[in-house]
């Protein structure tokens, strides 16, 4: 219930704590301006005395150091007569460290010697002391020789008799024992702003106490209230839950009892580690690690997702996120947070994975069927290309008749030899996406091979006024690959750039050795060439690029896609590079393990 006199008690303490706690600062606060203003005096005087019996012997060797590594200046004779004059001047006086700086910022002298040479003149207060003006800070150090002290920092300019600043020094003196005795002062006047506010705090206590009684008469509806709290809690899809500082549950809600059918026995006084099960957790170590780490370290944790047994055994997974909870003196009281049972969105994803399974299987099957189409459609084509064959060369003696039938069956020739070649090129891509096409490792004499496949196209490119020729690299060794795969690589290749180079253009074979012993060879034409964008759309399979020229040429457009097939078989890569207009060069690598 809303308790008028708790919530008095509370706004007024907290009022009373922050206007004292401000009025106590603002007290500090005044209290170390003036001991820093009282330090700078003393650190100005200091460096004035240090400076008169310094200045005069040493200023043109400490104006007059440029940049320089700190090796060199801690070397110098001056620096040692620097750091015993100063020993005797501050010999009985509070001073921990003294600096001298140049006006370009170097530290020409220090008490440590490991800052001499250190650049200082991006620092505020070495500007401001260059300018002019004393610059203080009220610093604590808990290393070297000034272990646990408090000190004022200044950075005070040491002017000519001009009036010019020609170095300036830096102090650090010891204040620990002024500073403690502000420290004492801010405590009795805290204790004495604290005891006034406290007794402020009893009077309008009591005034508030009897309107506490009041309020009291509501206690009924909120307990009423806090009962629909719980049956809405308990009508959620989510549940609650707590764990105790020993990270046992202490409490969970009935719908995580309903929803798993274990029993209040099976959950509560026991850890996560132990209603889980040790079986479940191995299954994923790591995540199990990571949430036993945030749980030691009282952080809270976000949709953590782990799975569960129910009573049937069947399993069950649950998203929870937790806060810890702390006691008002701080100390770790345990867990509290939320969940919800996720099985059915983990199923969803199942069903969507094995659904992406299936429609894998489906396309495996698909290229099966489409191995086995061409393989039933191969044989007919064979007898007709057979029986036109036994025709054109007139294996029974001569054709009688009109010439136009031996027009008629060169034409049927040629679209069967034309079918033929597109079931081949179908068949290889079907079998290589089923993953049975298998290579056979042959020593292949390359400069053999180029000339065997060029002498296939020359007819070609004769016909069609196209200059061919291959370069061979001196040396080139024989290359380990399946030889017919090679062959039909080459012939592929070269009747593409046959297909689209005008009459008057030139193809180049060019066979070499890369740098690292890698063979690589490139067909080169200076034929119609492509986008770089229509690129990618060559490569795949059955693609063609939508110009007008390319259409025109007979094919599947699997001639490269199974290249490049066939050449990453063998471990190697196929680059095409293009411009329209201009010609196509298609460059293929094979791995040095290739060369014989």
């Amino acid at each position: 219930m809303f308790n008028l006199l708790r919530f008095f008690s509370l706004v007024s303490a907290i009022v009373v704590i922050a206007v004292t706690t401000a009025m106590v600062i603002l007290y500090n606060r005044h209290e170390m301006n003036r001991l820093i203003e009282f330090g700078e005096m003393e650190n100005v005087a200091l460096t004035r005395s240090f400076a008169n019996s310094i200045w005069p012997q040493y200023s043109s060797y400490i104006t007059s150091v440029q940049e320089t590594g700190g090796d060199a200046l801690r070397s110098r004779e001056e620096t040692v007569e620097i750091s015993d004059n100063l020993k005797v001047l501050a010999a009985g006086l509070p001073v921990l460290k003294v600096k001298i700086y140049n006006r370009r910022g170097v530290t020409v002298f220090s008490s440590d010697p490991r800052q001499i040479g250190d650049d200082r003149s991006g620092n505020p207060n070495f500007i401001r002391a260059l300018n002019g003006s004393p610059a203080s800070d009220l610093i604590y150090r808990d290393d070297g020789a000034a272990d646990s002290r408090d000190m004022i920092s200044s950075y005070v300019p040491v002017h000519t008799s001009d009036g010019n600043v020609a170095g300036v020094f830096e102090l650090y003196t010891d204040v620990t024992a002024l500073l403690d005795k502000v420290k004492r002062t801010t405590t009795r006047v805290t204790v004495g702003l604290f005891t006034v506010s406290g007794m402020l705090f009893v009077l309008f206590l009591l005034i508030t106490r009897y309107a506490d009684r009041i309020l009291r008469r509501q206690h009924g509806d909120i307990m009423a209230a806090e009962k629909r709290f719980r049956d809405i809690a308990e009508s959620t899809a989510d549940w609650f839950w707590e764990m105790g500082p020993d990270l046992r549950v202490s409490f969970i809600s009935d719908r995580f009892l309903s929803d798993t059918g274990l029993s209040r026995d099976d959950i509560i006084g026991k850890t996560y580690q132990e209603f889980i099960g040790s079986e479940i957790m191995h299954e994923e170590p790591e995540k199990w690690r990571q949430y036993e780490e945030t749980l030691k370290a009282r952080r809270p944790f976000r949709d953590f997702e782990y799975s569960v047994n129910d009573q049937k055994g069947r399993r069950r997974y649950i998203r929870v996120s937790g806060n810890p909870v702390f006691g008002a003196d701080g100390d770790f009281q345990g867990y509290r947070g939320a969940a919800t049972n996720t099985t059915l969105r983990r199923l969803a994803q199942q069903a969507m994975h094995d659904a992406m399974e299936e429609a894998k299987h489906a396309n495996m099957v698909k290229s099966e069927f489409l191995a086995n189409m061409s393989h039933e459609l191969r044989t007919p084509l064979n007898a007709i290309i057979g029986f036109s064959d036994a025709i054109i060369t007139e294996i029974f003696g001569p054709m009688t008749g009109s010439e136009k039938y031996k027009e008629y069956i060169k034409n049927i020739h040629g679209s069967g030899k034309h079918l033929h070649n597109l079931i081949n090129d179908i068949l290889d891509v079907s079998v290589i996406e089923a993953g049975k096409l298998e290579l056979s490792d042959d020593e292949v004499e390359f400069a053999a091979l180029a000339e065997e496949c060029m002498n296939q196209v020359k007819t070609r490119t004769d016909k069609n006024g196209v200059r061919l020729y291959c370069e061979i690299e001196p040396g080139f060794p024989k290359l380990i690959a399946d030889e017919r795969r090679l062959k039909q690589i080459l012939i592929n290749l070269l009747s593409n750039s046959a297909k689209f180079t005008p009459r008057g253009g030139v193809i180049c074979l060019a066979v070499r050795l890369d740098a690292d012993g890698s063979p690589v060879f490139s067909v080169a034409d200076t034929g119609i060439g492509m986008s770089p964008e229509d690129i990618p759309k060559a490569m795949a399979a059955f693609g063609q690029v939508g110009d007008d020229r390319l259409r025109k040429q007979e094919g599947t457009g699997l001639g490269l896609h199974l290249c490049r097939s066939l050449i990453e078989m063998h471990g190697g890569t196929m680059t095409v590079e293009s411009e329209k207009g201009k010609g196509t060069t298609v460059t293929v690598r094979f791995p040095k393990e290739r060369s014989a």
